[in-house]
């Protein structure tokens, strides 16, 4: 019994911090294979603020939790580096869906 608790607690861990932290997992497939276009998309809709490299510590006043959902990080071939990008909610839901139909 004592281990089917344990499956369910980890179950759960892995829910709450893989796959609902990690987002639209069909978007970001997407974007991985089309990365120069995601970092496009990202910058031309104000559902999202990419930062180009890492957040400045005083960042979360302009973007408070609950608003926003990030962060995410994307590399760009095109710019060689990792961006970080924050999705302001729900918005930002409804701009992936978009961005997965462009690409289907």
């Amino acid at each position: 019994m004592e281990w089917l608790i344990v499956a369910v607690f980890v179950g759960y861990l892995y829910y709450r911090f893989v796959l609902v932290k990690a987002g639209n997992l069909k978007f970001w497939k997407v974007t991985r294979s089309h990365a120069d276009d995601a970092y496009s998309f990202f910058k031309s809709n104000d559902c999202f603020v990419v930062f180009e490299c890492e957040p400045p510590g005083s960042y979360r006043a302009s973007l408070p939790a609950g608003k926003w959902d990030g962060p995410f990080k994307l590399s760009v071939p095109s710019k060689g580096r990792v961006v970080t990008i924050y999705g302001r909610n729900p918005e930002y839901q409804a701009a992936q869906e978009d961005f997965v139909r462009r690409f289907q």
